[in-house]
């Protein structure tokens, strides 16, 4: 298979073609015609790096080299898929000219972590907009593409398998808020069409099936992934023999029982609960609690709310050194070291003025999307106001909220535990600004 794959790139310039039998995930339509992906090539790149790892393994040092190879090459390739200002494209034709179309394949860029972050966040935050998205999932091209056929297999329609590849890119990226609701979204179409099941193919537009078949095993995968890669955020690696543990579990979900999460024949157990305290600012903890049989080395690093401050971090009721890193929505904690043991009792402390929440999906046969999608949280400078930025349709929408008696909103209303969003006249989306401005806790 490697040689195979390799022998592809006729052209020499690291990228493996579909051009010499078969073809690639695109089997027809208007985003037909690539020569070489720019998704089938990040998935080379994670097959050779993943061949790398066990070559490494088991001592194969020729092999190692070889597959070294191919990844620098490919990644250097990949630049021919770059434009300024489309992003990652979908591809190149055989004529060697770009396939300037965003897509939702471009997720697969930050899956298997191919490019950096920074060169393609603009991509993966345009996928919550509703250009990309729809109450029920991800459409696999933007309708203001030119080419968007809502019935469209490849043209518009929504697949519940890219709902979760635009999850499990935009949990990377910290879009928590936008990620729980594709993954909700996904899960939540089991009950309208073929009851316990999720289907292949959902129309672009309204909430209908769009043909094919009612029950896809790959559809139903991508309800349960981006739970364990993204909320539980679990990740073993047992040929380094570490386990990568990046949580990011919305709040509203006040309670987490996983009491087997396997790494071969060890076996980790998670219990967690959070709890919130509204005054003038809300005071948040997190307790994460892991038994494990064996004791495996663990790199922790959490998600929570990109507006949260005063940071800490205990384990076995030792506190450590935090910094962390901004995401879409929320952020990252980073440790300076893994942690061990075979219990681990872990707090998270932070206060914050305002926390908002996943807007949960609600699904209704042959409707169009109605609800608001949360694009990004963006700090005013060094201020305590924040910029919820969000698409909104109609006269008004709400977004679930909890907010701190010091806190004031623009373009909104704070109205009990909801954020009613002021929209516009007609039921088209529109981008709103949300100013939340929170007054000095010492005010």
């Amino acid at each position: 298979a490697l040689d195979y794959c390799s022998k592809t790139d006729s052209d020499g310039d690291g990228l493996i073609e579909n051009t010499i039998a078969g073809h690639g995930w695109v089997e027809g339509g208007k985003l037909y015609g690539a020569k070489a992906s720019f998704y089938l090539n990040c998935i080379w790149i994670a097959a050779l790096r993943g061949i790398e790892m066990l070559s490494s393994y088991l001592g194969e040092e020729r092999v190692k080299s070889h597959l070294s190879n191919l990844q620098e090459r490919c990644l250097i390739g990949l630049e021919k898929l770059y434009d300024p200002e489309t992003g990652f494209v979908l591809g190149i034709d055989e004529a060697g000219k770009q396939m300037k179309f965003r897509t939702i394949m471009s997720s697969m860029g930050l899956i298997f972590n191919c490019v950096p972050h920074e060169r393609i966040s603009a991509q993966i935050e345009d996928l919550a907009s509703d250009d990309f998205s729809t109450d029920w999932g991800v459409r696999i091209i933007g309708k203001s593409s030119g080419i968007f056929n809502p019935k469209g297999y490849h043209e518009g329609s929504v697949w519940p398998l890219f709902t979760g590849w635009a999850a499990l890119a935009q949990f990377r990226l910290g879009a928590d808020l936008d990620a729980h609701n594709h993954m909700l979204a996904n899960l939540y179409t089991n009950k309208d069409f073929s009851s316990g099941y999720i289907p292949e193919v959902l129309h672009g537009n309204t909430y209908e099936l769009s043909g094919i078949c009612p029950h896809q095993a790959w559809s139903e995968t991508m309800g349960f992934q981006p739970f364990y890669e993204g909320v539980l955020g679990f990740a073993p690696n047992m040929i380094e023999g570490i386990i990568d543990f990046q949580p990011s579990i919305p709040l509203n979900l006040r309670r987490v029982e996983a009491p087997c999460l396997a790494l071969g024949s060890n076996c980790l157990a998670l219990s967690y609960e959070c709890t919130t305290l509204i005054s003038d600012w809300i005071e948040v903890t997190q307790h994460f609690r892991i038994h494990m049989a064996k004791e495996i080395p663990v790199r922790f690093t959490p998600w929570i709310p990109k507006q949260s401050s005063d940071v800490g971090i205990s384990i076995n009721n030792e506190p450590l050194h935090v910094r962390t890193l901004d995401g879409i929505t929320s952020k990252r904690v980073e440790l300076d070291t893994s942690i061990s043991g075979k219990k681990l009792d872990i707090f998270i402390t932070y206060t914050a003025p305002f926390l908002i929440l996943p807007v949960e999906p609600q699904l209704t046969k042959g409707k169009k999307s109605s609800q608001p999608r949360i694009i990004s949280i963006r700090r005013i400078s060094e201020s305590d106001c924040w910029q919820l930025i969000v698409r909104s349709p109609g006269k008004i929408t709400s977004i679930p909220i909890i907010a701190s008696r010091k806190i004031e909103a623009e373009n909104a209303d704070i109205v009990a535990n909801e954020l009613i969003v002021k929209g516009n006249k007609s039921n088209s989306y529109k981008t709103v600004t949300v100013l939340l401005k929170a007054y000095s806790r010492n005010a």
